[in-house]
C-alpha cells in the first residue's frame, strides 16, 4: 500500500496587492514551455522588472529547473529549457498599460524581453511584468523568503514556520511584529490513520511516521520542501511523500497522488491543524459552520458535506484578526466527510484516537474522511491569507477554482524608444502591517548619513503625501504613514507605493491600503 497524505498548511505572511488589485497572495507561475524565446538561456542571466509611475523597478524572480518527468531534484544544465518554472509575485508587478521603455542595461538590448501579462478572471484585473535577458545586470538582492535548513524554519518578515526536528512535521507558527517573532501559535499539524486488518483495529498519527529523507530547493521567491516517509501497520510496511510549495503570501500542496489499497483496512483519515493556548480567541468557520471560537472550552462542531463539495471545499482561521483560508480538493476519496471543529484543553481528539502534541486541543480544525474508497485519488489545497484583514472563505475558493490566466510576448529593443533606469529594490524596504487599516510602518535601513526623501505615490503614480525630506543619520528608519494625503485627508482603499529617493538611492515598496 502507498497513501500519499496531504495535510492542509497554516501560513502568515506578506500580502501585497498590485497596482491592478490582482488577488492576494496567489504568486505567478509559468512554465518554460510558453518562453521560446529565452531557451538555453542561462538562468542566471534572467532579470524580472516592473514598470509603476514612470520608473523601473527590479522584482525578485526564481527559476526552478525541472527534469522532464516534473521533478525539481534531478539533474540541472543551469540553462532555461520547456520543462523549467519561471517563479514570481504578480502582485508588484505594474498595471496593465504596457510601455516601450527599456532599461538601462546595453546588453539587455542585445536580446528581447518577455512581456508577462497575468489576468485575474474573477476580478477581471490584469498586470505585467517583463522579463530581461542581461549577463551584466547584478544579481537583485531582494527576497521574498528565506530556509534555513539546519533549523528546517521557512522565515518571512512577517512569519516563521519550523517542523519537528525528528519527525519532521510542522509544528510551529510564529508571528514577527517588526522586531521579534511572536508566540508559537500552532501545536502541530495531525494526521490520524484508523482501519482494520484480519479484525484487528490498529491507528496511526503523525508520530509513527518514520522519516526516510528531506529535501528541499530554497530561492527568493518560494520555498519547496519534499519529505518522505514510511509507516507500519502489523507487520506491513507503506511509503508517503509529503511536498509543500512556500511563498510570499500563499501556500500550495501540489497535486498528490494517495492509493488506498483495500488490503489495508483503513476505515478513516483525518487531517487537522491544532493551536496553542497562545492563539486563545481565535475564530474558526467552515462551509457551513461559522464563528466557532477557539478558547479550550470542550465544544464541537461537524458538517457534512457530499463527495460532490469535496472539490473545493475551504476552512478558514481569523487568527488575531488576519485570515487563514485553506481551499482543498480531494474529490472521489470518500462520500462520507465531516469538517469539523473541536475544543478541549483537558485532552481527548475529534474522532476518539489518543492526543499528541501539548494533551490539549485548541480549535483543532479540519476534515474527516470515514471509509476512504480504494484505489488511486488525485488531491490538492491552497491556502491564502491576508494580515489584517477578515478574507471570505468564499473568495478564497473562487479564486482556487479560477487561477491566473498568462500570456507571454515577446518584443524586440527599439532604439526610438525611452531607455530608463533600472531601480533596484533593496530587500531592507518594507511596511509592517501589509495590507493595513490605516496606518502602516515603513522601514528601511540606510548604510550613511545622506539626504533623502519619503515620499508615498497612488497606483496612477501621483504624488499623495511627503512623509519626510531631509538627512538622515545610518542605520534602521522608521516612518508611520496614516492613509492620509498631504492635507491630513484620509485616501481611499487601493495599492499605493513608498519611494525612498536621494543620492544613489531609488527604493520602491507596494502597499495595499485596506478600509
Amino acid at each position: 500500500m502507498k497513501f500519499s497524505v496531504i495535510v492542509l498548511a497554516l501560513l502568515c505572511m506578506v500580502v501585497s496587492v498590485s497596482s491592478a488589485d490582482v488577488r492576494i497572495s496567489e504568486p505567478g507561475l509559468i512554465s518554460g514551455s510558453q518562453l521560446s524565446a529565452f531557451y538555453g538561456t542561462p538562468v542566471s542571466d534572467l532579470h524580472l522588472f516592473a514598470f509603476v509611475g514612470g520608473f523601473w523597478y527590479e522584482l525578485p524572480v526564481q527559476i526552478d529547473e525541472r527534469t522532464s518527468d516534473g521533478s525539481f531534484f534531478g539533474s540541472e544544465d543551469g540553462l532555461l529549457d520547456d520543462n523549467d518554472e519561471v517563479v514570481f509575485q504578480p502582485q508588484d508587478f505594474g498595471a496593465l498599460a504596457p510601455t516601450s521603455a527599456w532599461i538601462d542595461d546595453l546588453d539587455s538590448q542585445n536580446y528581447p524581453r518577455l512581456k508577462l501579462a497575468v489576468a485575474d478572471p474573477v476580478l477581471g484585473s490584469s498586470a505585467i511584468g517583463y522579463l530581461f535577458r542581461s549577463s551584466t545586470l547584478p544579481d537583485n538582492p531582494d527576497t521574498y523568503i528565506t530556509y534555513d535548513a539546519g533549523a528546517d524554519e521557512v522565515m518571512t518578515d512577517t512569519y516563521m514556520v519550523g517542523f519537528d526536528n525528528s519527525r519532521w512535521f510542522w509544528d510551529e507558527l510564529r508571528l514577527f511584529d517588526g522586531n521579534v517573532y511572536g508566540d508559537d501559535l500552532l501545536d502541530r499539524e495531525k494526521t490520524r490513520i484508523k482501519g482494520t486488518i484480519l479484525w484487528t483495529n490498529w491507528t496511526r498519527n503523525e508520530q509513527d511516521f518514520s522519516p526516510i529523507y528531506k529535501r528541499y530547493i530554497s530561492g527568493p521567491v518560494r520555498v519547496i520542501r519534499e519529505t518522505r516517509y514510511s509507516i507500519e501497520v502489523l507487520g506491513i510496511t507503506s511509503e508517503s511523500t509529503a511536498t509543500k510549495h512556500y511563498y510570499d503570501s500563499f501556500m500550495v500542496t501540489p497535486e498528490d497522488v494517495a492509493t488506498i489499497d483495500p488490503l489495508a483496512g483503513i476505515n478513516m483519515v483525518r487531517l487537522s491543524y491544532d493551536l496553542t493556548p497562545a492563539a486563545v480567541g481565535s475564530v474558526e468557520s467552515n462551509l457551513n459552520n461559522a464563528s466557532l471560537l477557539a478558547d479550550g472550552v470542550p465544544d464541537g462542531a461537524n458538517t457534512n458535506i457530499p463527495a460532490s463539495e469535496m472539490s473545493h471545499f475551504w476552512i478558514k482561521i481569523n487568527l488575531n484578526g488576519s485570515s487563514l483560508v485553506s481551499v482543498g480538493d480531494q474529490y472521489g476519496m470518500s462520500n462520507d466527510n465531516v469538517l469539523y471543529h473541536h475544543d478541549d484543553s483537558s485532552g481527548g481528539s475529534a474522532d476518539g484516537t489518543s492526543d499528541t502534541g501539548d494533551g490539549s486541543s485548541y480549535g483543532d480544525i479540519g476534515i474527516r474522511m470515514n471509509n476512504p474508497n480504494t484505489g488511486s485519488h488525485t488531491t490538492s489545497a491552497s491556502m491564502y491569507l491576508a494580515l489584517g484583514t477578515d478574507l471570505p472563505g468564499l473568495d478564497c475558493q473562487s479564486w482556487f477554482d479560477a487561477g491566473f490566466n498568462y500570456q507571454v510576448a515577446s518584443e524586440d529593443f527599439d532604439n526610438t524608444s525611452a531607455v530608463d533606469t533600472p531601480m533596484i529594490i533593496a530587500s531592507n524596504l518594507r511596511n509592517i502591517p501589509n495590507p493595513f487599516n490605516p496606518r502602516t510602518e515603513i522601514l528601511f535601513q540606510l548604510s550613511d548619513n545622506c539626504n533623502v526623501e519619503l515620499t508615498i505615490y497612488d497606483a496612477a503614480g501621483r504624488m499623495v503625501n511627503v512623509l519626510y525630506s531631509g538627512n538622515l543619520a545610518s542605520g534602521q528608519q522608521s516612518f508611520t504613514w496614516n492613509g492620509n494625503d498631504q492635507l491630513g485627508q484620509a485616501v481611499s482603499s487601493g495599492t499605493y507605493f513608498a519611494r525612498l529617493h536621494g543620492h544613489n538611492i531609488d527604493l520602491v515598496k507596494s502597499m495595499s491600503l485596506v478600509r
